[in-house]
C-alpha cells in the first residue's frame, strides 16, 4: 500500500476545465467481446440521460460521439489479462486506460473526473525491480502487478576456493569485484527510474552487497532464499508474499498515524469541516472510504457543501472524490481505506497541519515541529 500524491496521477485528470466530465470504469474479467459492447452501451445510455437534463440533444450527441465510435470497436478491449478499463471524457479531452486490476463498474457525469477508484488502483500499484544474487550471477527482473519479467543477467567470474587463507582472500577480492560490476550494471539499467530495488537471495550475501549503496534505492528488507536461474515460479511466489506483507505493514503504520493525530487534536472527521480545511490547505493527509459515494456540490472557493441523497444532475459529484482532488492539488496525500477501517465510523478523515503557535520567549509565531503524519 502507498499514499497517493499529485505526481502519482496524470495531471490532466485533476486539471481539467469546467463542463461535463464523463468517467467510466468497466470490468472486463470475462474476456467477452459481446459483454464489453453491452457495458459500453450502458455507459452511453446513463451518460445521455444525465446530459440531456442540462444540455441539448445536439451537444449531447457531439459529446458522446467518440464513445459511440469506440463501441463499434469492441475488439480493442479484449485482453488475455484480468483487469478493467477507465474512460475519461470532456469536450476537449478523451483518454482510455487499461487497469491491470479488478474494478467495479461505475459511470459518472459530473463537473470533474471521478478519481477515487483510480486512487485505489494507484495505491495498490506494485512496480519494483527485483535483483537476485548468488555466487555465479545476478539477475534483474521487473515486478509489475504480480507479473515477473526478466530484464538482464550478469555472469560473474567463478570463485574456486579450497578453504586456505589465500583462497579465502582471493574469494573476497573476486566478490568485491563482482559487486562493483553489479553496481555499474544497475546504474546503467536503472538510471531513468525511481522505483525501489528489492534484493533476493541468501541474506549474508545480500547484506554484504547492500552496504554503502544508498544511490540504488535498495529496500532495507530482503527476500531470503536460494532462487535458481529457472525457478521463476518460486521467485514470483516469494515476491508476492513479500509485497503482501509490506502492504500490511504500511496500512498498520497509516492507521497508527491516525490514532496519534487524534491524541494530539489534529484529526478531523467531519465532512463539512474537512471540506473547508481542504480548501484552506490545512490538510497533510486525507483518508476516504472506498466504494462509497456522498453526492452533492462542493464550492471550491469557500468549501461549503450541498449534500444530496442521490445524484440529481450532471453538476452533482461524489463529495469524497472532489475533496480528494482538492487535497491532491495542494500536494498533500490521499489514502483510500475499507469503510470498516475508517476512524470513528466516518467516511472521511483528515490529519491537519499543526497551527502556528506564539513562541513563549521571543514573542513571534513559530510552527509546531511535531508532524502527526510522521511515524515515531
Amino acid at each position: 500500500m502507498k499514499v497517493i500524491r499529485k505526481k502519482d496521477l496524470m495531471p490532466e485528470l485533476v486539471n481539467q476545465n469546467s463542463g461535463p466530465h464523463l468517467t467510466a470504469y468497466i470490468c472486463n474479467e470475462s474476456f467477452s467481446q459481446l459483454k464489453m459492447g453491452q457495458q459500453i452501451e450502458q455507459v452511453i445510455n446513463s451518460a445521455r440521460k444525465l446530459l440531456l437534463t442540462e444540455y441539448s440533444e445536439q451537444e449531447t450527441n457531439l459529446f458522446l460521439a467518440p464513445i459511440q465510435r469506440l463501441a463499434s470497436k469492441q475488439n480493442l478491449f479484449l485482453s488475455d489479462k484480468k483487469g478493467g478499463w477507465a474512460l475519461f471524457r470532456t469536450n476537449r479531452f478523451f483518454r482510455l486506460m487499461k487497469l491491470p486490476t479488478s474494478i467495479k463498474n461505475i459511470s459518472v457525469i459530473a463537473q470533474s473526473f471521478h478519481i477515487k477508484p483510480i486512487l485505489k488502483w494507484t495505491q495498490k500499484k506494485e512496480e519494483n525491480y527485483i535483483l537476485t544474487i548468488d555466487i555465479s550471477e545476478a539477475r534483474l527482473y521487473e515486478s509489475l502487478y504480480g507479473e515477473l519479467r526478466h530484464l538482464d543477467t550478469l555472469v560473474f567470474n567463478k570463485i574456486v576456493s579450497f578453504g586456505s587463507p589465500k583462497d579465502k582472500y582471493d574469494e573476497k577480492l573476486i566478490r568485491k569485484q563482482n559487486f562493483s560490476w553489479i553496481d555499474s550494471w544497475l546504474v546503467e539499467n536503472l538510471k531513468h527510474t525511481h522505483r525501489t530495488l528489492i534484493l533476493a537471495g541468501e541474506k549474508e550475501l545480500l547484506g554484504e552487497f547492500s552496504k554503502n549503496r544508498d544511490h540504488l534505492r535498495i529496500n532495507s528488507d530482503f527476500i531470503n532464499g536460494k532462487f535458481l536461474k529457472h525457478q521463476n515460479v518460486e521467485l514470483k511466489k516469494a515476491i508476492n508474499t513479500y509485497l503482501h506483507e509490506a502492504s500490511g505493514r504500511k496500512k498498520k503504520k497509516l492507521l497508527k498515524q491516525l490514532k496519534r493525530a487524534e491524541q494530539r487534536g489534529l484529526l478531523d472527521c467531519g465532512l463539512h469541516s474537512v471540506a473547508r480545511n481542504a480548501i484552506m490547505n490545512k490538510i497533510t493527509r486525507l483518508y476516504v472510504a472506498e466504494d462509497t459515494n456522498i453526492w452533492g456540490i462542493l464550492n471550491k472557493e469557500t468549501g461549503e457543501l450541498k449534500v444530496h441523497p442521490k445524484q440529481l444532475n450532471c453538476f452533482d459529484d461524489d463529495l469524497l472524490d472532489d475533496i480528494s482532488e482538492v487535497v491532491l492539488k495542494n500536494w498533500a496525500e490521499v489514502v483510500v481505506l475499507p469503510k470498516k477501517e475508517m476512524p470513528r465510523g466516518s467516511l472521511i478523515a483528515a490529519i491537519l497541519k499543526p497551527e502556528p503557535q506564539l513562541h513563549p520567549k521571543y514573542n513571534f509565531l513559530s510552527t509546531v515541529t511535531i508532524d502527526a503524519s510522521q511515524s515515531p
